[in-house]
């Protein structure tokens, strides 16, 4: 294989992020027929049950499949494949148990878990919603193995197959629960039986493909006399990587717990009742919250493919590649984090009316403009913690994260209290904004050469202002004459060419970054005739031609050491 143009950082990151683009797609195409199904009232159940299931999620999977992509991405770059098979089957063991525990603990107490969150009818949907667990941990065990290997195919095709049978699945038993007259807390339980039909389905997918899978084709050079190691060891390196990454988004999932508790309670001690309340936070959930969700789709691809990418540059002392990694990280995140941002903030009540009913729309409008800020906050943070992991500095995303919840959790109850609901987005921009300035401190004091994030981030901010104001101002135009769900998609369009239209002209998009997607050569050359590209700010032109005598060397060295040091 040619290790130097087929591993790329954004050629993988671009297969995620299709998939993940197609994968909301069609939860998008899931959440509004099951909203229209089941009323707010039973997307409050479901939407219980599942930050249950999450928290549990983050406790025990949230870190194991980037540590495994980077324990074996290291393996794999010294050519050690005796090792590689090593960790996934230790991995694999170990949390088959943890999944099998945890979905034992979320069926048998789902009653307490409904009483903590003051929604008692969503027991029946937590334990519903339970096996799924399970099949998560063991869907993280193949993933990481195969990122780690800079083959993200069959994690996009398995995101793919979970969404479809969630969508196929869920619909059909929550219709059925509907149509039999057995009220919206059965039908929401049928929803989340859906949810975990989609997790089985996803598993025996990677489960089929890890037998089939060739994995000596993505070694630069193998060397079989290297010894594997013993599990104790690789277990506590497993531990060791996962255990911050795991932490820094439990507590950040405990926030989100305690988000809801907060506004359920405060809710029902304002008069209204558990329905009602079940309603009025369900139409936040349902309606706000995936589409704040649907830019980080194209963002975390990039942080899941950063880690294993940086870790095998690292273990090969290819500091180029490291440096050139980081810079391209970044610009990537703030070229589609802050259009989607200003333009969810901008459009708000019009893409919500496009998707749903005119009522709902309306009242879940004012939120969504105020949760849509967070989407630039909450794309580098994901991406800056991914950062400084495979940099070897993970506790700083567990400090950051961690200040970050207490914020939320002290300025929540503050501003539910004065603005009711509208209060939970105040305090997720709060929580955010503060996660990226800690993370933002550390990377650049980290840098030998400091990435000027001013120059960085202006021109995408500056694009992305010029669309969002062109934008909303043709769409209230353009429904004078062609109705609001066509002056959507109109103004929508107009947005995106605004802003690419700048993007290219300030020639913000550099040779390398090209260089690293699929067919980047060919793209090069059109970009080179139109005089609409210039060279990174980090990076050298021919970055992976430059540095590969460095990753040969360091690596022959490595493998050297390794043997003498097991002898």
């Amino acid at each position: 294989m040619n290790y130097t143009k087929k591993n790329t950082l954004l050629s993988g990151a671009l297969v995620l992020a299709l998939a993940g683009a197609l994968v909301k797609i069609i939860g998008l195409v899931y959440k509004i027929p099951l909203t229209n199904l089941i009323k707010s009232e039973g997307m409050g159940y479901f939407n219980s049950a599942y930050t249950i299931y999450t928290l549990f999620y983050m406790l025990s999977t949230a870190g194991l499949p980037v540590a495994i992509s980077m324990l074996v991405s290291q393996a794999r770059t010294l050519g050690n494949r005796a090792r590689v098979k090593k960790i996934f089957s230790t991995a694999a063991i170990m949390f088959f148990a943890v999944g099998t525990l945890g979905s034992l603990a979320m069926f048998f107490f789902s009653g307490f878990f409904a009483e903590i969150l003051g929604n008692p009818s969503a027991a029946l949907s937590i334990k519903a919603i339970s096996p799924t667990l399970f099949f998560v941990s063991a869907i993280s065990v193949f993933r990481g193995y195969f990122q780690g290997h800079q083959y993200m195919l069959p994690t996009a095709i398995s995101q793919i197959a979970e969404a479809a049978g969630k969508l196929g699945f869920g619909i059909f038993l929550a219709s059925a629960a509907i149509k039999k007259g057995y009220g919206y807390e059965k039908a929401a339980a049928g929803a989340a039986i859906g949810l975990s039909i989609g997790m089985a389905v996803a598993f025996l997918y990677l489960a089929v493909t890890a037998v089939f899978f060739k994995g000596e084709k993505y070694y630069e050079t193998l060397y079989d006399t290297l010894p594997s190691g013993n599990r104790r060891t690789i277990l506590k390196s497993l531990i060791k990587a996962a255990l911050p990454i795991t932490f820094s988004a439990s507590v950040l999932s405990m926030s989100n717990t305690l988000d809801l508790v907060t506004v359920m309670h405060a809710l029902v001690k304002s008069g209204l009742s558990s329905a009602a309340a079940n309603a009025a936070y369900g139409n936040y959930t349902a309606l706000a919250v995936p589409l704040f969700n649907l830019p980080i789709v194209l963002i975390t691809p990039i942080a899941n493919t950063v880690v294993p990418y940086i870790a095998g540059a690292i273990s090969a002392g290819d500091t180029g590649k490291v440096s050139s990694s980081v810079s391209i990280s970044l610009r990537t995140t703030a070229l589609i984090a802050f259009p989607c941002a200003l333009g969810l903030c901008a459009l708000a009540g019009p893409i919500l009316t496009l998707l749903f009913d005119d009522s709902l729309a309306q009242a879940a409008a004012p939120l969504l403009a105020l949760l849509a800020p967070s989407v630039v906050f909450l794309s580098f943070a994901t991406v800056t913690n991914a950062l400084l992991q495979s940099l070897g500095r993970p506790l700083v995303p567990v400090f950051s994260m961690f200040a970050g919840a207490a914020v939320k959790i002290i300025s929540c109850p503050i501003f539910i209290e004065r603005f009711s609901v509208k209060g939970t987005p105040m305090s997720t921009f709060l929580c955010y904004f503060t996660v990226c300035i800690i993370n933002f401190i550390f990377i650049y004091r980290g840098m030998k050469e400091k990435p000027r994030f001013f120059k960085m981030f202006m021109r995408p901010l500056f694009a992305s202002a010029c669309s969002a104001f062109g934008s909303s101002y043709a769409n209230v135009k353009i429904a004078e004459y062609l109705g609001e769900n066509m002056a959507c998609l109109a103004s929508i369009a107009l947005a995106a060419l605004i802003y690419f239209t700048i993007i290219v002209l300030t020639r913000y998009i550099s040779r390398d970054e090209i260089l690293m997607l699929p067919r980047g050569e060919k793209i090069l050359k059109i970009f080179e005739k139109l005089k609409l590209v210039k060279n990174a700010e980090n990076s050298q032109t021919n970055l992976f031609e430059s540095e590969r005598k460095v990753f040969e060397n360091e690596r022959n060295r490595n493998v050297k050491s390794q043997k003498r040091t097991q002898n």
